[in-house]
């Protein structure tokens, strides 16, 4: 199968993969915070911030057949990204924490370990960094598609 045909036949069901992922990000980030009780830093609430329209845009699009919100999902999913990977490159030691994001007690610097897959860590800030990551790729496929059809 080559990466034409599945970008094809990703098209109908491209809002639906995007909701699912970003349906996931939410769920995975309240039950954290709500259950868990883990403590959210600065950076993680804006990754929420990001995250959260996509699941309404999302169903809005997918119930309307909007055909801009790609645009939108687009536009959060990459501002979602910027903020994502700054914040892992934070974690990484690449940036120096500011003081601002000590707010609460909860460091920005510090990862917050969700697994540990073949030795290697998995933070939950990872995870929202490929969550907004495979969110743009099938948003992206979808523009490219529709582009190339038209």
């Amino acid at each position: 199968m080559s990466i034409s045909s599945i970008k094809e036949n990703i098209k109908p069901y491209a809002m639906h993969v995007i909701f699912l992922i970003s349906f996931l990000g939410v769920v995975g980030s309240l039950y954290m915070s709500e259950i868990e009780e883990f403590v959210p830093c600065p950076f993680c609430w804006w990754a929420r911030i990001w995250m959260y329209p996509i699941v309404v845009v999302s169903v809005i699009s997918i119930l309307t057949a909007d055909k801009f919100g790609k645009w939108y999902v687009a536009a959060l999913a990459g501002i979602g990204i910027l903020f994502s990977a700054y914040h892992n490159l934070l974690q990484l030691g690449v940036f120096s924490e500011s003081e601002s994001c000590v707010v609460g007690g909860t460091s920005c610097a510090t990862p917050t370990i969700f697994t540990t897959i073949a030795g290697r860590e998995i933070s939950l800030e990872l995870l929202g960094l490929l969550g907004f990551i495979a969110i743009n790729v099938v948003v992206l496929s979808l523009i490219w598609v529709e582009k190339r059809n038209k």
